[in-house]
């Protein structure tokens, strides 16, 4: 992790066929979607939840949206 701070893994689902991993983050501590991994750790399908503005964002392969 970059920053464990500002996100971590809540978990990974390896029994799903496209294994996403499951994250949290806190905006209310500076983490933004541009802090999220996006390299080959991060299966397309994963999902990210601020806790902070209670706002789900989902990595497309490339990006999180």
């Amino acid at each position: 992790m970059r920053n464990n701070k500002k996100w971590w893994l809540i978990s990974s689902e390896g029994t799903i066929s496209n294994g996403a991993n499951h994250y949290g983050m806190s905006s209310s501590a500076g983490c933004t979607i541009a802090d999220l991994p996006t390299d080959d750790s991060v299966p397309q399908g994963s999902d990210c939840f601020d806790f902070t503005t209670k706002s789900a964002y989902f990595f497309d392969g490339i990006s999180w949206n």
